[in-house]
Protein backbone atom coordinates (compact mmCIF):
# COMPACT_ATOMS: atom_id res chain seq x y z
CA UNK A 1 0.00 0.00 0.00
CA UNK A 2 1.41 3.46 -0.73
CA UNK A 3 0.64 6.64 1.10
CA UNK A 4 1.41 9.75 -0.08
CA UNK A 5 2.81 12.21 2.39
CA UNK A 6 3.22 15.49 0.81
CA UNK A 7 1.42 16.79 -1.99
CA UNK A 8 2.01 14.47 -5.23
CA UNK A 9 4.54 12.30 -3.86
CA UNK A 10 4.16 8.61 -2.89
CA UNK A 11 6.38 6.43 -0.38
CA UNK A 12 7.10 3.20 -0.63
CA UNK A 13 5.88 0.94 1.84
CA UNK A 14 8.48 0.42 5.34
CA UNK A 15 10.39 -2.51 5.37
CA UNK A 16 11.35 -4.52 8.26
CA UNK A 17 14.39 -4.01 10.22
CA UNK A 18 15.83 -7.23 10.09
CA UNK A 19 14.64 -8.93 6.56
CA UNK A 20 16.10 -11.71 7.76
CA UNK A 21 14.38 -12.94 11.10
CA UNK A 22 10.58 -13.92 8.99
CA UNK A 23 11.72 -17.83 10.11
CA UNK A 24 13.51 -17.68 13.13
CA UNK A 25 10.78 -18.21 15.64
CA UNK A 26 9.70 -21.49 14.11
CA UNK A 27 13.17 -22.56 13.87
CA UNK A 28 13.55 -21.42 17.53
CA UNK A 29 9.93 -23.47 18.59
CA UNK A 30 11.37 -26.37 16.73
CA UNK A 31 14.47 -26.88 18.88
CA UNK A 32 12.85 -26.02 21.59
CA UNK A 33 9.41 -27.64 21.93
CA UNK A 34 10.60 -31.57 22.09
CA UNK A 35 13.01 -30.26 25.47
CA UNK A 36 9.69 -29.09 26.82
CA UNK A 37 7.44 -31.55 25.82
CA UNK A 38 10.05 -34.77 27.02
CA UNK A 39 10.73 -32.00 30.48
CA UNK A 40 7.15 -32.00 31.29
CA UNK A 41 6.56 -36.19 30.80
CA UNK A 42 9.58 -36.88 32.78
CA UNK A 43 8.47 -34.54 35.50
CA UNK A 44 4.22 -36.69 34.85
CA UNK A 45 6.31 -39.79 35.47
CA UNK A 46 8.08 -39.27 38.35
CA UNK A 47 4.85 -37.57 39.88
CA UNK A 48 3.52 -40.85 39.16
CA UNK A 49 6.17 -43.03 40.83
CA UNK A 50 6.07 -40.74 43.96
CA UNK A 51 2.20 -41.34 43.68
CA UNK A 52 2.63 -44.86 43.71
CA UNK A 53 5.55 -44.75 46.38
CA UNK A 54 3.22 -43.17 49.01
CA UNK A 55 0.33 -45.39 48.05
CA UNK A 56 2.61 -48.97 48.73
CA UNK A 57 4.02 -47.03 51.98
CA UNK A 58 0.94 -46.64 53.62
CA UNK A 59 -0.71 -50.06 52.43
CA UNK A 60 2.55 -51.31 54.14
CA UNK A 61 1.54 -49.64 57.33
CA UNK A 62 -1.66 -50.47 57.57
CA UNK A 63 -0.63 -54.19 56.95
CA UNK A 64 2.20 -53.97 59.96
CA UNK A 65 -0.83 -52.43 62.28
CA UNK A 66 -2.53 -55.47 61.70
CA UNK A 67 -0.32 -57.32 61.96
CA UNK A 68 1.18 -56.27 65.36
CA UNK A 69 -2.54 -56.95 66.58
CA UNK A 70 -2.98 -59.98 64.77
CA UNK A 71 0.18 -61.75 64.12
CA UNK A 72 -0.41 -65.03 63.12
CA UNK A 73 -3.65 -64.00 60.90
CA UNK A 74 -1.94 -64.10 57.49
CA UNK A 75 -5.26 -63.68 55.50
CA UNK A 76 -6.67 -60.85 58.03
CA UNK A 77 -3.10 -58.92 57.00
CA UNK A 78 -3.99 -59.54 53.00
CA UNK A 79 -7.17 -58.75 52.98
CA UNK A 80 -6.30 -55.04 54.93
CA UNK A 81 -3.91 -54.77 52.76
CA UNK A 82 -5.73 -55.37 49.77
CA UNK A 83 -8.68 -53.03 50.72
CA UNK A 84 -5.90 -50.52 51.88
CA UNK A 85 -4.27 -50.21 48.17
CA UNK A 86 -5.46 -48.90 45.02
CA UNK A 87 -2.68 -50.52 42.44
CA UNK A 88 -4.27 -51.58 39.36
CA UNK A 89 -3.11 -54.52 39.11
CA UNK A 90 -3.16 -55.48 42.75
CA UNK A 91 -0.60 -56.82 44.16
CA UNK A 92 0.01 -60.39 44.87
CA UNK A 93 1.20 -61.56 48.30
CA UNK A 94 2.58 -65.41 49.08
CA UNK A 95 0.28 -67.88 51.16
CA UNK A 96 2.61 -67.20 54.39
CA UNK A 97 4.97 -64.76 56.35
CA UNK A 98 8.22 -65.13 57.62
CA UNK A 99 7.72 -64.92 61.73
CA UNK A 100 10.63 -65.02 63.78
CA UNK A 101 10.67 -64.10 67.66
CA UNK A 102 13.51 -62.79 69.95
CA UNK A 103 13.77 -61.50 73.63
CA UNK A 104 14.63 -58.28 74.38
CA UNK A 105 18.26 -58.82 74.81
CA UNK A 106 18.24 -60.16 71.20
CA UNK A 107 18.08 -63.88 71.56
CA UNK A 108 16.24 -65.51 69.16
CA UNK A 109 14.20 -67.89 70.20
CA UNK A 110 10.98 -70.19 69.28
CA UNK A 111 7.29 -67.71 68.17
CA UNK A 112 5.54 -70.57 71.10
CA UNK A 113 7.78 -69.73 73.78
CA UNK A 114 7.98 -67.32 76.35
CA UNK A 115 11.27 -65.10 77.24
CA UNK A 116 10.40 -65.27 80.99
CA UNK A 117 10.14 -68.86 81.24
CA UNK A 118 13.48 -69.42 79.82
CA UNK A 119 14.79 -66.51 81.88
CA UNK A 120 15.58 -63.58 79.43
CA UNK A 121 14.52 -60.34 79.56
CA UNK A 122 10.74 -60.05 78.71
CA UNK A 123 8.67 -59.07 76.56
CA UNK A 124 8.93 -61.06 73.14
CA UNK A 125 9.15 -59.34 69.87
CA UNK A 126 8.25 -61.06 66.73
CA UNK A 127 9.36 -60.23 63.64
CA UNK A 128 6.89 -60.66 60.27
CA UNK A 129 8.30 -60.09 56.80
CA UNK A 130 5.55 -59.26 54.23
CA UNK A 131 7.89 -59.52 50.67
CA UNK A 132 5.24 -58.78 47.81
CA UNK A 133 6.67 -58.81 43.72
CA UNK A 134 5.78 -56.42 41.78
CA UNK A 135 6.54 -56.61 38.09
CA UNK A 136 7.66 -53.51 36.65
CA UNK A 137 6.96 -52.13 33.45
CA UNK A 138 8.98 -49.61 31.65
CA UNK A 139 6.88 -46.30 30.58
CA UNK A 140 7.10 -43.73 27.53
CA UNK A 141 5.15 -40.61 27.91
CA UNK A 142 1.85 -42.54 30.18
CA UNK A 143 1.97 -45.74 28.39
CA UNK A 144 3.37 -49.07 29.04
CA UNK A 145 6.28 -50.58 26.79
CA UNK A 146 6.59 -54.21 25.89
CA UNK A 147 9.84 -55.51 27.10
CA UNK A 148 11.55 -57.66 24.45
Amino acid sequence: MRCKTDIGKETPPARPAHPTSAGSVAAEFALVAPLVILIAAGTADFGMLAARSAALVATTRIGAEFARAHPLDTSGIQSSMHSAMSFAPPLSFPASFTHTCECDDGTPIACSESCATLGRPSPNRMFISITRVKLSRRWYLGRPCRRP
